[in-house]
Order: structure tokens, then C-alpha cells, then sequence
């Protein structure tokens, strides 16, 4: 996947801007699917690539739209709140981290054309933002929540041109009721303590869908960089 979604982006804000479009972020994604999607497709016509290599692109895909909400996303926040800090045992202050994982057939790389994807997002600790001059400081938790609900909407919601993905949530921890990031110890207790069911669902393939760094955050059981 040749990810060009930064100038997919620009032209997008401003043909948004000139049909007096409300969102500039979330039709570029659908766009740059749907022609990345047509490549595959016609690979796949062709039998020019294995199942395995096409479900894999499909998936590199995903993780691509998925790294680049994450960007935009995070941007926005930061403007706004500043950057999320941890405190570690020594009292020593560095940016809190943040997972976006991947469950089900993305998080083992067997997406197809019509899937949809399960995310859980995670972050590391809990803590406060640095703060800025347009809002002040928050919860990371609170940060981390936000984050979480904007990725959601840049990736899974309708646009004048379409959703890029169907986004379920649904297999976060505490379920439907729960909150939409949750920090790593929090959700390890939650899967350690879960029914039988929940033990199932958490031996589902997983791993992180996108490039930026969460190692303290999430152990994956099969690492692996996107395509930048």
C-alpha cells in the first residue's frame, strides 16, 4: 500500500471546502480505500497475488487509514490539551502512550473486501496533560477517551463519499457499557478477572494497527510494521 493519504488529505479539504462540505478529513479516507481497494482488485482479477498476499494488503490498507486518523487525531488534541504525560517509579515525566489494537480477522491479517474491524485502544497510564493556552490541562484518561472517539469518527463514519471501514467497539473491556480507551493494567485486570467468554475473546488474534511506538503499552502476539 503506497500511502499518500497526506495529499489525498489536502485535496480533500478542498474539495470539501468548495461543495461546502461540513468534515474535510473523513472523505479522503473513503476515497483513498475505494482506489486502493480498486488496485487489489484488479491484482486479485489478474492472479497476480496468493489469498494470503491479498488479505495481507487488504489488512497493510486498514492500517494505513488507521495511522493517519491516528495522526490527525492526535494533532487536534495536543493543540488542544497539550501532550499526555506518565509519571514512572523515579518520578520521571515522558509522553503516555496509546495503542490502537487490532482484533479478529485484522489483527491476524486476513481482512476481506467487506469486513469490518474491531479495535480496542489502550493507553499505558493514568495521568495529565501538559496543557496549552487554548483549553488547559486534562486527565489522560479523558484524553485518551477523546482520542479514541475521533479516530472512531474519521475512520468509520459516513461522509458524503462514504465510511472508509465499519468500526465495531464492542470488544473493548466492560463491553458496550464500557469507555472507549482504557488504560493497559486497568484492561489486563478486566480480561484476568472476565467470564470464560471474555477469556475467549481475548485469545482472539491481536496486535497493534498502526506504527507509532506502544511496546510498554501492549505486548502483540504478532508484530508487524505497516507500510508506510
Amino acid at each position: 500500500v503506497r500511502n499518500d493519504m497526506p495529499e489525498h488529505h489536502e485535496r480533500g479539504r478542498e474539495d470539501e471546502h468548495a461543495r461546502g462540505g461540513t468534515d474535510p478529513c473523513e472523505a479522503p479516507m473513503a476515497r483513498f480505500r475505494r482506489r486502493e481497494l480498486l488496485r487489489i482488485y484488479l491484482q486479485d482479477v489478474r492472479r497476480t497475488h496468493t489469498i494470503v498476499e491479498t488479505t495481507e494488503e487488504l489488512s497493510n490498507l486498514a492500517d494505513a487509514i488507521l495511522d493517519y486518523a491516528l495522526s490527525l487525531a492526535r494533532q487536534e488534541l495536543d493543540n488542544r490539551y497539550g501532550a499526555p504525560l506518565r509519571h514512572d517509579e523515579k518520578g520521571r515525566i515522558s509522553t503516555a502512550e496509546f495503542c490502537v489494537v487490532a482484533l479478529g480477522k485484522l489483527g491476524s491479517c486476513e481482512l476481506n473486501y467487506a469486513s469490518d474491524i474491531d479495535l480496542v485502544f489502550l493507553y499505558s497510564d493514568d495521568g495529565t496533560t501538559a496543557g496549552s493556552d487554548e483549553r488547559g490541562k486534562t486527565s489522560t484518561r479523558e484524553y485518551f477517551i477523546k482520542l479514541a472517539e475521533n479516530i472512531s469518527k474519521l475512520v468509520g463514519q459516513p461522509s458524503g463519499e462514504g465510511a472508509a471501514y465499519r468500526v465495531d467497539l464492542r470488544l473493548r473491556p466492560h463491553g458496550r457499557d464500557g469507555a472507549l480507551a482504557a488504560a493497559r493494567r486497568r484492561a489486563d485486570r478486566v480480561r484476568g478477572a472476565g467470564s470464560p467468554r471474555r477469556a475467549r475473546r481475548s485469545q482472539r488474534p491481536r496486535r497493534p494497527a498502526h506504527r507509532s511506538s506502544c511496546r510498554s503499552c501492549y505486548s502483540p502476539n504478532r508484530p508487524r510494521t505497516p507500510p508506510g
